[in-house]
């Protein structure tokens, strides 16, 4: 639904990207600005900026777009790594991931890292969390400084955006009337991409011609009883009711039995790996698969599998979009839920991304591997009713570690000498400028990437080969052509001056959690690396 904002109390600005505004007038520093006692923090997972209305794009996302309408919408906005848990602790800590050592999911958030809800907590806010993905738990970290923090759950490591926001009515139900700090996790756009509103395609499931199950294709766990004769079994997998579009291919993620025995595909029935070192398959149906148990006096066995879908380029992109538009009518419940509490009133209300998604550019469909920017430009809106000014902000670009920053000059919270960020709502004659830092980790991407955004050029380079790239934003904003090789001093020059901000930053990576088992097959179901 489309949320009711309160009576205007100054005049509209144009829409997000029509508009191009210079911060605030000169002299107008962020402490002058009214305070407020509320900050909402809305992090919408895997969300590129290009898709949305406001940023040009083609979802249907009219809550955002009025967030942007009304608010302050930076259209140059960067994540520094395209990977969850790094890039919300560099938002949360205002450093870079050279800096926290966070560099893959499942590590642990370094006790030497102050965090935003830390920060807030002692000015004297009730803090409050709900996350969406399982990599956000408060065993790796991200519960620090929250007074309730909501990661329980259960065989699935991600909740729809509505699920989150009856987690959070409840909370709000009951919550105490202090001024707070809360934030929202939405992961829709995240794969599988599959709209909670929408009916998915039906898989039958067949035991040696019987039938045992009929599963959604959702992306979700399925735990299946199978009848065995001489500790066998034949599984077929068949089209449902609601069948497969055409292109789409059935994937059987980690199916994994409760006694010793083996899976291996059969007819119509595809290893995704060849080397066949896990248990994930596809099929463009049907399929079937052979289990064989090491117990061949077994009556049954039981298998645990993740069903979803592999789609074309094409498909993806658009169940992508309705994946954004899902989460943007839900964003819309839940601001006018605030509203009808009476939190919106003197709130501050961010929103933003923790990176994009490659939906086929650059030959990726997912994230983690590249610095591409449709991995890194993510949205970042600031919303606060006469408070704020309100346009787009065109002339720089700003990342995510100037978040924390700007919500302390808002919130009366003393900044951190050593936070990487600035206030973003500073007078221009006092806010430093630095360029934008990013990068990318092994193991969870194949290579060791570190970029750098300054004066409208971008340089990557690859720490593992010494290979390099250099891309004019301004005239290739898509990043087709490198122009390395054509302007090798512009390339050296960035170079340097990435070496020269990173000298002595880089801190050894955080330690892995010890993984138990379970850990290991929800980041591999969410399609992390293990």
């Amino acid at each position: 639904m489309k949320f009711s904002l309160l009576p205007r109390l100054r005049i509209s600005g144009a829409l997000c990207c029509g508009l191009v505004i210079a911060f605030l007038p000169a002299g107008c520093r962020s402490h002058s600005l009214l305070p407020v006692n509320h900050v909402i923090l809305v992090v919408i997972d895997t969300l590129r900026a290009d898709v949305l209305g406001c940023y040009g794009g083609e979802a249907h996302t009219p809550n955002i777009d009025r967030l942007a309408e009304e608010g302050l919408c930076f259209s140059r906005a960067r994540s520094h790594i395209p990977i969850t848990g790094p890039s919300h602790s560099s938002l949360f800590t205002s450093t870079w991931p050279q800096e926290h050592g966070f560099t893959n999911n499942a590590m642990q958030l370094p006790e030497r890292c102050v965090t935003m809800a830390q920060l807030l907590h002692a000015g004297g806010m009730h803090t409050a969390g709900f996350v969406s993905l399982g990599v956000l738990k408060g065993k790796f970290g991200f519960n620090r400084g929250f007074d309730h923090f909501s990661d329980e759950f259960g065989i699935d490591w991600f909740f729809s955006a509505g699920e989150i926001d009856e987690k959070v009515a409840r909370y709000l139900d009951s919550s105490p009337g202090k001024p707070c700090f809360l934030w929202v996790h939405y992961s829709d756009p995240h794969e599988p991409y599959q709209d909670p509103d929408s009916r998915c395609p039906d898989v039958k499931v067949m035991a040696d011609g019987e039938e045992i199950a009929e599963l959604g294709a959702d992306g979700r766990h399925h735990l299946l009883e199978i009848p065995l004769k001489g500790g066998k079994a034949t599984l077929s997998f068949m089209q449902g009711p609601r069948a497969l579009e055409s292109g789409d291919l059935l994937t059987i993620v980690n199916a994994k039995l409760d006694a010793p025995g083996k899976i291996r595909p059969d007819k119509g029935m595809f290893p995704w790996f060849e080397d066949q070192t896990r248990n994930d398959f596809v099929s463009a149906l049907p399929g079937k698969l052979m289990v064989e148990m090491e117990d061949l006096h077994l009556n049954s066995v039981r298998v645990n599998l993740v069903t979803s879908l592999k789609r074309s380029p094409e498909r993806s992109r658009e169940a992508y979009l309705r994946e954004v538009e899902y989460v943007d009518r839900r964003l819309g419940d839940l601001l006018e839920d605030l509203r009808r509490k009476g939190l919106l009133e003197d709130s501050l209300v961010v929103l933003l991304a923790d990176h994009g998604e490659g939906l086929g550019d650059h030959a990726l469909p997912g994230h983690i591997e590249q610095l591409y920017d449709s991995l890194l430009h993510v949205p970042l809106i600031f919303w606060s009713p006469g408070r704020l000014p309100e346009g787009v902000v065109d002339d720089r670009p700003v990342g995510l570690v100037d978040v924390l920053p700007t919500i302390a000059g808002l919130t009366g919270i003393e900044a951190d000498p050593k936070w990487r960020g600035v206030d973003l709502l500073a007078d221009r004659r006092t806010r430093k400028s630095l360029p934008l830092i990013a990068a990318t980790y092994k193991l969870e991407a194949k290579r060791n990437l570190e970029a750098i955004v300054d004066g409208g050029f971008k340089f990557i380079r690859n720490r593992d080969d010494g290979s390099i790239e250099l891309y004019d934003l301004s005239k290739d904003p898509k990043e087709l052509k490198n122009i390395a090789g054509a302007r090798p001093a512009k390339a050296t020059a960035m170079e340097v001056r990435m070496n020269e901000l990173l000298q002595g930053v880089e801190a050894p990576p955080s330690k892995p959690r010890v993984l138990d088992e379970e850990t290991r097959d929800q980041l591999r179901a969410l399609g992390y690396a293990d």
